[in-house]
C-alpha cells in the first residue's frame, strides 16, 4: 500500500509540474506577442515624429529663436528678422526719434545699396515705435537653412530737418527658411504731421497788413504754433507768435539796409547814404521813398556831406584813414586825401570840410584843394560827428555821451551839453531856431535809444522821439520840414508837423521769409523750413 501510494504521490507531483512548466511557457509566449504589439504600434508613431523633427530642423523654421538677430545703429531698433527663399525679408523697425521712412534697402555686404524700394505710403514712426516691414534682398545662396548676413538701410528725413538722410538701421544674420506670409503686423504709427501755409507768397503795399495762416492736419491734436522771421537766413523766434495766425504789417517789416551810418540830401531831394559794412551808397529819392540804386565803394565808407549846390560829395573812411571825393552820379573818385581816423564830416564849402580825428580827439579843418590841414582844434572826447551852423561847431563826444558847442570865432568850447546815451549824431533843424537833434543809440532805462531835442539857448531837451531802435544819425531837409532818422537797417522818416514818424524807405521788392513751427500733443515738431513763406513789399 505504501508503494502505491508512493507512486501514485510521485506521479500527481509529477503533473503538476508539467503543468506548471507548461503555464510559464504560455506565460512568455504571450509577453513576448505583447511585447512586438507595442512595438509595432508606437514604433510607427516614433519614427512618424523623428521625421518631422528632422524636416523642422531641415527647414530651418527654429532659426528664428536661435540663429537670428539684428544689430541696430545708433538711435534706431530692429528685431525678429525673417528671411525666405526668395529674398523677401521680414523686419521689425523703429526709431528713438520721430521719423517719416521714404524708402528701404538690403545688403549682402556693409555697404549702401545701389537701389531702395520706395514704400507705396511713407511711415511715419513716432519716437520708440515700432512696425514692421518687407524688403527685397539679393541671396548668394538661396538654399534653405543657409545663413545670411547682410545689412538694411533706411531713407528719411525727421521734423526738425525735413531734409532726406541714409543710414544703415542695422545688421542682421538670420537663417533662409521656406515661404512665409508677405502680410505685415499692423503698423504702428499715426497720419503724419502736416502744415502749410497760406498765402505762401504775396505782394504787398506800403502800410498793407497781410494775414497768414497755418492749416495743420495729422499727428495729435491740440497742436502748439511758434513763428520765425528767418529773412536774414538766421531764425528768429517772434515773441507772441503762437496762434495758428500771423499779422505782417509791410511797414514795420524789418528793411534790407545793413549798418547805415550817414546820409546827406541834395538838392533835388535824394539822398546819399552811406552802409560802412556792406561799402555801399544808397542813391534815394526821398520825395517818393523809392530807392534809385546802389554803387559799392571799396573804402569802408563811414560818414557822407555835401554842399548844397554841388555835384561832388566828400566820404570819410574812418578805417582806412582817407577822405575821398566823389561825383555824385556814378560816384568815381575825383581824389583822395589821407587824414587819421575821419569820422563825422561837415562841408563849410567846396573846398573846405571840418572831419572828426576820432584817435586823435580833435577837429580838423581841411582845404581839400590843397590839402592842407589848416586848423586843429582840442578838447574833444572821441569825436564822432559833427555839425556847423554860423559860428558854432556842435560835436558829438563818444567817449563822454556829450556834446561841445564850440565857437569858431573865439576858437573856445562856450558850452557842454550832458545828459545823453551814447549819442551817434547830431543835426540842426534850422538857423531860425535853438534846436539840435540828438541821436542817442541807447536810452536811459532801456536798450532802444531815441531822439533827444534839445534848446542850447535854455539848456534842456524839449521833447524825445521815439519808435527808432537805436538810431545812428539824423538829418534835415533843407527846409526842415523833415527829419531822416537812420538805424542799422532802417530810414525813418519823421514828420516836424504831424510830429510823429510817417513812413519808411526800403529797398524795392524787398522779400520776407517766416515760417511756422508746429507741434502736436506727442511733443512731435513740424519744422515748416519746407513751407517758407516768401513776401515782397513794394516801396511805394
Amino acid at each position: 500500500m505504501v508503494g502505491i501510494r508512493s507512486c501514485c504521490l510521485f506521479s500527481g507531483a509529477l503533473r503538476i509540474k508539467n503543468f506548471n512548466l507548461k503555464n510559464k511557457s504560455k506565460s512568455k509566449e504571450i509577453l513576448a506577442q505583447s511585447t512586438i504589439e507595442y512595438l509595432s504600434s508606437y514604433g510607427i508613431a516614433v519614427i512618424f515624429i523623428v521625421a518631422i523633427i528632422a524636416l523642422i530642423f531641415k527647414l530651418g523654421l527654429f532659426s528664428n529663436f536661435s540663429d537670428s538677430s539684428c544689430v541696430s545703429s545708433i538711435g534706431f531698433l530692429c528685431s525678429n528678422p525673417i528671411m525666405n527663399s526668395s529674398g523677401y525679408l521680414s523686419l521689425n523697425i523703429g526709431s528713438t526719434f520721430p521719423i517719416n521712412i521714404i524708402a528701404v534697402g538690403c545688403a549682402n555686404n556693409t555697404a549702401e545699396p545701389s537701389t531702395f524700394s520706395l514704400l507705396p505710403n511713407n511711415v511715419y514712426l513716432s519716437a520708440n515705435h515700432n512696425t514692421t516691414i518687407i524688403l527685397k534682398c539679393s541671396l548668394p545662396s538661396n538654399a534653405i537653412g543657409t545663413s545670411f548676413t547682410g545689412t538694411v538701410w533706411i531713407r528719411y528725413n525727421n521734423d526738425s530737418s525735413r531734409k532726406n538722410s541714409t543710414v544703415e538701421l542695422g545688421s542682421i544674420v538670420t537663417k533662409i527658411t521656406g515661404n512665409f506670409s508677405l502680410k505685415t503686423t499692423k503698423q504702428q504709427y499715426q497720419t503724419p504731421l502736416t502744415v502749410s501755409i497760406s498765402p505762401s507768397n504775396e505782394i504787398l503795399k506800403m502800410n498793407q497788413i497781410l494775414t497768414i495762416s497755418a492749416n495743420v492736419a495729422g499727428g495729435t491734436p491740440p497742436y502748439t504754433y511758434q513763428w520765425y522771421n528767418d529773412t536774414s537766413g538766421n531764425a528768429v523766434a517772434i515773441p507772441g507768435a503762437n496762434s495758428p495766425i500771423l499779422k505782417l504789417n509791410a511797414l514795420t517789416l524789418p528793411a534790407v539796409f545793413n549798418s547805415l551810418s550817414s546820409m546827406t540830401i541834395l538838392q533835388n531831394n535824394t539822398a546819399l547814404v552811406v552802409s560802412n559794412q556792406t561799402n555801399k551808397i544808397y542813391t534815394i529819392d526821398i520825395e517818393n521813398y523809392i530807392l534809385i540804386n546802389s554803387i559799392n565803394i571799396a573804402n569802408i565808407p563811414f560818414s557822407i556831406a555835401n554842399m548844397q549846390n554841388s555835384s561832388e560829395s566828400f566820404i570819410s573812411s574812418y578805417l582806412n584813414n582817407t577822405v575821398l571825393t566823389v561825383n555824385n552820379t556814378n560816384f568815381n573818385i575825383i581824389k583822395s586825401i589821407h587824414l587819421k581816423t575821419p569820422g563825422g564830416i561837415f562841408a563849410q564849402s567846396k573846398n573846405y570840410i571840418y572831419t572828426a580825428n576820432v584817435s586823435g580827439n580833435t577837429i580838423e579843418l581841411i582845404n581839400t584843394s590843397s590839402d592842407a590841414v589848416l586848423k586843429i582844434i582840442t578838447g574833444f572826447d572821441k569825436p564822432i560827428d559833427i555839425a556847423l551852423q554860423g559860428n558854432y561847431l556842435f560835436v558829438v563826444n563818444s567817449g563822454n555821451d556829450t556834446i561841445s558847442i564850440f565857437n569858431i570865432t573865439s576858437n573856445s568850447i562856450v558850452y557842454t551839453l550832458t545828459n545823453f546815451f551814447e549819442p551817434r549824431g547830431l543835426a540842426l533843424e534850422s538857423p531860425s531856431n535853438n534846436y539840435v537833434y540828438i541821436a542817442n543809440h541807447k536810452s536811459r532805462n532801456n536798450e532802444s535809444g531815441d531822439v533827444s531835442v534839445f534848446n542850447y539857448e535854455t539848456n534842456n531837451i524839449v521833447a524825445n522821439i521815439t519808435g527808432v531802435y537805436q538810431p545812428t544819425g539824423i538829418f534835415f531837409n533843407y527846409n526842415g520840414s523833415y527829419a531822416y532818422i537812420l538805424n542799422n537797417t532802417n530810414l525813418f522818416v519823421f514828420n516836424q508837423s504831424s510830429d510823429k514818424i510817417e513812413n519808411e524807405i526800403r529797398e524795392p521788392n524787398s522779400i520776407f521769409r517766416y515760417y511756422v513751427v508746429v507741434r502736436d500733443s506727442s511733443n512731435t515738431p513740424l519744422t515748416a523750413e519746407s513751407i517758407i513763406g516768401s513776401y515782397t513789399v513794394e516801396a511805394s
